[in-house]
């Protein structure tokens, strides 16, 4: 059975404000209110680490230690590209 827990989390709270503007009109004082639009955006992210921890046996020495089984590859295997003839 699988015992997974956080070890970490990471908290973003971001209040955006934008103020778009008629150029001429948004700045002349009083009446280039009408000529104005304010729009609030607010956003919370949140990251959280989770560990999913596996024993392993101790191996004899001179023995590589065993690996872990992943269920899949990590990063895929990288394409080898000849060398190229004839350059110096």
């Amino acid at each position: 059975m699988d015992r997974r827990f956080a070890i970490a989390g990471l908290l973003d709270n971001r209040v955006t404000e934008n103020l778009s503007k008629i150029p001429g009109l948004g700045d002349v004082p009083l009446l280039g209110k009408l000529f104005q639009s304010r729009n609030l955006s607010k956003t919370k992210n949140e990251l959280l680490v989770l560990v999913t921890p596996r024993f392993l046996d101790a191996s004899a020495a001179g023995h590589p230690p065993a690996m872990l089984p992943f269920p899949k590859p990590f990063l895929p295997p990288l394409p080898v590209k000849p060398a190229p003839s004839g350059q110096k």
